[in-house]
């Protein structure tokens, strides 16, 4: 097998260029595939003082899209001054595999014509990490697929912790959804990039501690057109480490979670559900079967093939 691709993505440390693209590398590369990274530096969502040092980070990355049969776009290149360069990369290569895992489409609504589903004609492929965002990509892509955002659950591994302390993960621009639990009296740990401003045990977040999940995880969203474009990556690292969930049924968490976890709309059922998982039995029953579902659905192992396979396709 032999190929090579450019693969531009939003940063080092950027959820979605970390677990939509880099975890998938070093297997594309054992099989002869030629694959180079360029973050955006400094990453896509640094400051808006910094963008001026983004644009030349991409032009300088967009310049080296002739050397390669075929150029993956993780998401827009840079917010809000999309499509301009997707449109400089089309004209360099015109094989154009375009990702994306939010409702991006939605910041530019107010535009006549929405530079998402530019991007989207842009591209020979279009990988969409749920099927909300794959039907807003077919109005104007010529082919899609929908991948799951994948979990390496050999890294993710269950911790044999089977404590009742809720836990929360994520980014702080997600911290709000906590407000629909009742959480007075509970003990809660969140992992996070910022220090909420509610009481809790508070985990700053980096690489080594996300995979030092035990408890009770929850995913509560808000019923919002962005919340459904969510592609519950929360949810598979919790199941991934045999944590018992609770979710907001909005959106794939019905999906991902199936059989394997508890589902929570209002704050009585929040409290029903917490207090359900209360029996220590029902929580290893429920780990076990996330953890059974992430590694036959939702893993690396699982998901690699048909990623590969696609991406392969337009070569």
């Amino acid at each position: 097998m032999s190929g090579s691709i450019l693969f531009l993505t939003s940063g080092k440390n950027v959820p979605s260029s970390r677990f939509r693209v880099e975890q998938y590398l070093p297997r594309l590369r054992d099989e002869g595939i030629k694959a180079d990274l360029a973050p955006c530096v400094p990453e896509k969502y640094a400051h808006p003082a910094l963008t001026p040092a983004k644009v030349f980070s991409r032009i300088r990355s967009i310049l080296k899209a002739p050397r390669y049969d075929a150029v993956y776009l993780e998401r827009e290149l840079i917010v809000h001054l999309t499509p301009g360069l997707e449109e400089m990369l089309f004209s360099l290569n015109r094989k154009i595999i375009f990702d994306f895992d939010d409702a991006i489409f939605l910041r530019y609504e107010n535009r006549e014509t929405n530079p998402i589903s530019t991007v989207c004609s842009l591209a020979k492929l279009v990988i969409a990490g749920n099927d909300y965002l794959a039907d807003f990509a077919n109005r104007s892509a010529d082919r899609v697929v929908t991948i799951p955002t994948a979990i390496d659950t050999d890294r993710f591994q269950p911790l044999k912790k089977n404590r009742e302390t809720l836990l929360w993960m994520g980014t702080s621009s997600n911290l709000p959804g906590l407000n629909e639990i009742p959480l007075t009296g509970r003990e809660l740990r969140v992992i996070c990039n910022e220090k909420p401003d509610f009481p809790c045990t508070y985990v700053p977040w980096n690489e080594e501690v996300e995979t030092d999940l035990h408890g009770i995880g929850l995913m509560p969203l808000p019923n919002t057109e962005w919340s459904r474009g969510k592609c519950g990556y929360k949810l598979l690292q919790y199941m991934s480490c045999a944590l018992p969930t609770i979710a907001s049924p909005v959106g794939v968490n019905p999906e991902i979670v199936g059989e394997s976890g508890l589902l929570a709309s209002t704050p009585d059922e929040w409290t029903e559900a917490i207090e359900k998982l209360a029996d220590p039995k029902l929580r290893k029953s429920l780990g076990t079967a996330g953890r059974t579902r992430a590694e036959e659905h939702y893993s690396v192992n699982a998901l690699y093939p048909k990623w590969r396979d696609s991406i392969l396709s337009i070569l």
